[in-house]
């Protein structure tokens, strides 16, 4: 993007500017507020303060003007310095990411406005080096582990019957409260299947009194009153899981019968309540010939906003060898979903990675493990588990290595700053009982930086094994098959 004294400019509204006690980060909000590719960046309080000030509403030159009065400097050396910032963002692998977009009305509802003032932050403080978030931003809650569909592909650690130690409702108030107060947007339910608890239409409204948004799925079905209720609340999207439109295959996917005729009823009163859906769907070679009249299907419903296409992963819980799909398997999802995009533009269709994948030669390896996107999980929020107990990545559940607090009694932010949460960080590499990691001279680099990814860890070796490598270092052992 060239620059320009009199473009407007302002932060892609999928994403969000925000104060980090010790710096500025910018971030990708979560869904419904965003289907954008994650971003994560630490930023100098100069940085934010410039981004602050582009508003959509003031041009560049205005921003210039603007900053140099803010920095008692002369108007042109305030100029130079907000080009400097643009062309960062709008340059290179940045520029890549769209991360600034051009305004061509100074009045856009889309644009979120930031203080400036919100980004002061004293020189001596600053701190760049370190990832953690020092406040938590994506928040899942699971309310139950109970789920009445019986998947043979669930990657989740699901039991067959409802839970009697619950977190009580006035205290997820509590704890609502204070994640509003920390700048938390959303609350990304899961589960199990998060509607089949007793009291969720309460826990929901609770969310939203806060002036949070959630985030939830089901398999559940739901009666046209319950769908309008979600939309009254403030509700805008709700994800559906919907693998199949041959009721046969669907049944054997789900484990109950008579699913399709559920599921299509659900798909209909949310149409009804004005509720927009997006559709997961896992796919296995059960039910990957039959993609093509599935987005038929929801195309024709018009509010369904986006359907997700996942090649099945191993699950730690009720993993099948035979639910694995082939990479010629995936290319035709590709081809159908290429054939209808067009057809559909109302709805986004996104398919996930290949099957069994391609062996990568050493070097390649090194560099795509060096090149790694750091991992999300105790760096950037946390999962509250129904009983209260936290833990950093919702496929680890209960796995008492990563379980960091207990919400019953610690506040967020005593749970956030916790022992066991630091440590997890900055593990004591003596400490481990054995394997590769165990000698490896990059030990505390990778850890604390980008990251093992736990949830692979045992995936590959075993829920006994939370101290072995990530299954992608180079000088990781063979382990099982993922995806």
């Amino acid at each position: 993007m060239k620059f320009t004294p009199q473009i407007r400019l302002a932060l892609d509204p999928e994403l969000n500017l925000k104060n980090d006690i010790d710096r500025a980060v910018l971030i990708t909000r979560p869904q419904p507020l965003a289907e954008r590719s994650y971003i994560y960046r630490r930023l100098h309080p100069t940085e934010a303060v410039i981004l602050a000030l582009m508003d959509g509403q003031r041009t560049l030159g205005e921003v210039g003007e603007l900053w140099a009065e803010l920095t008692g400097r002369e108007p042109a050396v305030g100029l130079a310095e907000v080009s400097r910032v643009v062309d960062l963002y709008t340059t290179g692998n940045l520029g890549e990411e769209k991360i600034l977009i051009e305004i061509d009305q100074p009045v856009d509802g889309r644009i979120q406005q930031y203080d400036p003032a919100d980004f002061i932050i004293p020189t001596e403080l600053v701190n760049l080096t370190e990832n953690r978030l020092r406040k938590p931003y994506n928040v899942y809650y699971l309310p139950t582990l109970f789920c009445p569909q019986r998947c043979i592909y669930c990657y989740a650690k699901v039991r067959p019957a409802p839970e009697t130690n619950l977190l009580p409702l006035a205290r997820l108030r509590e704890i609502f409260t204070e994640l509003s107060a920390l700048g938390v947007e959303v609350i990304q339910f899961s589960g199990g299947d998060p509607l089949v608890r007793k009291d969720i239409m309460e826990i929901l409204a609770a969310v939203f009194e806060t002036g949070m948004l959630v985030d939830i799925p089901t398999k559940l079905g739901l009666s046209y009153d319950r769908a309008l209720k979600l939309k009254e609340f403030g509700l805008e999207k709700i994800q559906i899981s919907l693998d199949s439109v041959d009721p046969e295959i669907l049944n054997r996917l789900v484990g109950v019968s008579n699913y399709h005729k559920r599921i299509s009823g659900t798909l209909d009163h949310l149409r009804r309540a004005g509720l927009l859906v997006r559709v997961n769907c896992v796919l296995t070679p059960f039910n990957a010939p039959g993609v093509g009249p599935l987005i038929d299907y929801l195309g024709q419903m018009g509010n369904i906003s986006r359907i997700t296409f996942s090649p099945y992963g191993r699950s730690l819980f009720c993993h099948r060898d035979d639910l694995f799909i082939s990479e010629a398997e995936v290319e035709q999802v590709h081809a159908d979903v290429e054939s209808r995009a067009e057809i559909y533009p109302h709805m986004k269709m996104a398919v996930g990675g290949i099957g069994a994948g391609k062996k990568a030669d050493p070097e390649e390896q090194q560099r795509s493990w060096e090149g790694r996107a750091f991992c999300t999980a105790n760096r950037d929020g946390f999962v509250l588990l129904p009983d209260g107990r936290v833990t950093v990545c919702e496929e680890l559940y209960d796995h008492p290595a990563f379980i960091i607090g207990d919400l019953k009694e610690q506040s967020v932010m005593e749970m956030w700053s916790s022992p066991e949460a630091l440590a997890l960080i900055t593990p004591d590499q003596a400490a481990t009982p054995g394997g590769s990691c165990k000698s490896c001279k990059d030990f505390m680099a990778c850890n604390s930086r980008r990251g093992r990814c736990w949830r692979d860890v045992l995936k590959s070796y075993g829920w006994d094994k939370p101290h072995y490598p990530d299954p992608r270092c180079p000088l990781a052992p063979p382990g099982n098959r993922l995806g």
